[in-house]
């Protein structure tokens, strides 16, 4: 009787999808009686509070986002200090989720699951790094690290925590991944790196500069100069592809 195999890359993808699962119930289930209490939903910060309350305005004048609020330092009011990217992007979801109008209950319920889903999407990446690194298992063990540790991300990640810091670490992972790629994969001879992998690293570093206020390009008095360095990260990406590198010598 011939026995059944199954491929390493199922074993690996299935290893993965059930980190994944998870990864959501660590995130999702355990803390839900916490955020769902009473007929309310409860986020679990400060500053997600903070960001609903910026999401809900930009949601009411889509798709402008204040840069100023008259409601923080008062009577004086004062400018608003986070990047407008993560905010945009829930904003967003939200739209189009309720098709251009959205209830209060609405906004809330996708607002509190936001950071639940971009901190188990980070899982792929990481797969994908530690699999080009060395292999497919390596990607896997270090998938589930990220799934199992009780670090800072597991609990800036689980639902109601709707800050920037997860979106963050996502955008940042994954333009490591496609750095990586594009060093894994350059060719010696002709010092080329493909056309694809600079887009993504454009996009994605462009998104990870107008999403976090700590990025290495940002000055907190001068936000264009932020939304100018993130546009010239994506339009070097599309711009100069395929990229040269100089080979090395000898």
């Amino acid at each position: 009787m011939s026995q059944i195999k199954f491929s390493p890359n199922l074993i690996a993808g299935i290893m993965l999808t059930l980190l994944i699962g998870i990864a959501l119930y660590l995130r999702v289930y355990l803390p839900y009686d916490h955020v769902f209490s009473g007929g309310w939903i409860k986020f679990t910060s400060v500053d997600a509070y903070y960001h609903m309350r910026l999401v809900d305005n930009l949601l009411n004048h889509f798709p402008q986002h204040i840069t100023f609020d008259p409601y923080t330092f008062y009577p004086h009011g004062h400018t608003v200090g986070w990047p407008p990217f993560f905010d945009w992007l829930l904003a967003g979801i939200i739209w189009l989720v309720s098709l251009g109008s959205p209830s209060q209950h609405t906004i809330d319920v996708v607002g509190v699951y936001f950071p639940a889903v971009l901190g188990t999407l980070s899982l792929i990446p990481v797969y994908f790094i530690g699999k080009v690194l060395f292999n497919r298992w390596v990607g896997v063990l270090s998938a589930g690290l990220v799934t199992l540790l009780p670090s800072g991300f597991l609990s800036r990640s689980i639902i109601g925590f709707t800050d920037h810091h997860v979106a963050e670490t996502l955008f940042t992972t994954i333009t490591i991944l496609f750095l990586i790629l594009a060093v894994k994969t350059w060719q010696v001879e002709t010092a080329m790196i493909s056309k694809t992998t600079t887009q993504f690293i454009g996009m994605c570093n462009a998104s990870h500069l107008l999403d976090f206020h700590h990025s290495l390009s940002y000055n907190p008095d001068k936000e264009r100069r932020q939304a100018a360095s993130a546009f010239y990260t994506g339009y070097m990406g599309f711009r100069w592809s395929p990229a040269r590198i100089r080979p090395p010598r000898g």
